[in-house]
């Protein structure tokens, strides 16, 4: 990271995606997957990025965002996308949070420290995980 500047990276993955795609048809899940990236611009700040990583999975990049600034928009981010409904009832997400520089400054650790925090919100079934704890909840 440059300047010594803060980092944050948000890795989303939507809940149940596979059974939404079974029960309703892929036709149903793109509509999900494009009602949750619109949910995602609309809901983070100007300058932040997000992107589709694959499948079901989202990232977002947000500059200038500590541990704690990234967990207000990762909880806002979950509350935007819970507001999303389909025929198999409402959407819901797990989001880990890493920072620059406090999971590291180099790309695979933030990446892993991220990846990790994801899976483990979504084995506590909560929306959000930052280090040990979660916080937050979807289902």
């Amino acid at each position: 990271m440059r300047h010594g500047e803060a980092l944050a990276l948000l890795v989303l993955d939507l809940q149940a995606f596979k059974e939404l795609n079974d029960a309703c048809g892929h036709d149903e899940g793109d509509r999900a997957l494009v009602a949750v990236a619109d949910a995602l611009r609309r809901t983070v700040r100007a300058g932040d990025s997000v992107y589709r990583w694959g499948g079901d999975e989202f990232a977002a990049l947000l500059p200038h965002a500590n541990a704690a600034s990234a967990r207000v928009v990762a909880r806002r981010i979950a509350a935007a996308v819970g507001e999303i409904v389909t025929s198999a009832g409402r959407v819901a997400v797990n989001i880990g949070v890493a920072c620059v520089p406090d999971d590291g400054e180099a790309v695979g650790p933030l990446m892993q420290a991220a990846d990790k925090r994801m899976y483990a919100a979504k084995a506590r079934r909560q929306a959000v995980v930052d280090g040990d704890a979660a916080v937050g909840g979807s289902g």
